[in-house]
C-alpha cells in the first residue's frame, strides 16, 4: 500500500467495519494504476466484502471511479463475527479494523514487545466516528481482527476460526530508542 514515500493508503471515513484505501502492484519506479478497496463487515454473522475500483491516470494523478469491479464485490469471508479480548477480566468485542499511528515514543508491553505504534482510535470511538482526513493521514497500521464461523454458521464449541493480523506502512521501522516523528509510508 505504500506506492511511494510519505503517501498515506488509509481513507478518510474508514472506521471500525469499514476499511478505505488505495494500493498498487508493480514493478516499475512509477506505477501506471491502482486500486481504490472498499472493505466493509455488514454485522454480526455477516459478510466480508471487498468493493475494489481500478484507476486511470498516472501517478500520483490516480482518478478513481464510483464502479466497483466486479459489481457485487468480492466476498472475503461468510459468517463473521467480532473478535473478543479480555480486558480487565471480561471479553469484550473489537472493532473488526482499528487503525494505529506512530507513537511519540516507543512503548513496551508484556504481551506485545516493543511497538512504536499507538492506537489512532479508541475501539469503542472508531465504531462510531470514522477517521477524519488528519487522522487517516497519519495512519500507519491497521489491525485486522475477526472470527469466521464454518459453512453451517455453527458457533457452538468453538467451532470458529479466529483471524488477527496487523499490517504497517513503512518503508523502514523507525528507531524505537529516540522520539518518533515518522508518518505513513517513510
Amino acid at each position: 500500500a505504500c506506492i511511494a514515500p510519505d503517501f498515506s493508503p488509509v481513507l478518510e471515513k474508514s472506521k471500525g467495519n469499514e476499511l478505505l484505501f488505495v494500493t498498487a502492484y508493480g514493478k516499475e519506479a512509477q506505477l501506471a494504476s491502482a486500486q481504490k478497496h472498499k472493505v466493509v463487515w455488514s454485522g454480526e454473522g455477516g459478510t466480508l466484502i471487498d468493493y475494489s475500483t481500478p484507476s486511470t491516470g498516472t501517478w500520483p494523478e490516480f482518478v478513481f471511479g464510483s464502479e466497483p469491479s466486479p459489481p457485487g464485490g468480492t466476498i472475503i469471508g461468510h459468517h463473521i463475527y467480532r473478535a473478543e479480548v479480555e480486558r480487565g477480566g471480561k471479553l469484550e468485542k473489537v472493532p473488526i479494523f482499528q487503525y494505529y499511528k506512530y507513537g511519540e515514543k516507543a512503548t513496551e508491553s508484556s504481551t506485545t514487545g516493543v511497538s512504536t505504534l499507538a492506537l489512532l482510535k479508541k475501539p469503542s470511538e472508531i465504531e462510531t466516528t470514522p477517521l477524519t482526513e488528519k487522522e487517516a493521514e497519519t495512519a500507519s497500521g491497521v489491525l485486522i481482527s475477526f472470527k469466521e464461523a464454518p459453512f453451517d454458521n455453527n458457533t457452538q464449541l468453538s467451532r470458529s476460526a479466529e483471524y488477527s493480523d496487523q499490517v504497517t506502512f513503512s518503508f523502514s521501522i523507525p528507531a524505537a530508542e529516540s522520539s518518533i516523528k515518522d508518518s505513513p509510508c517513510e
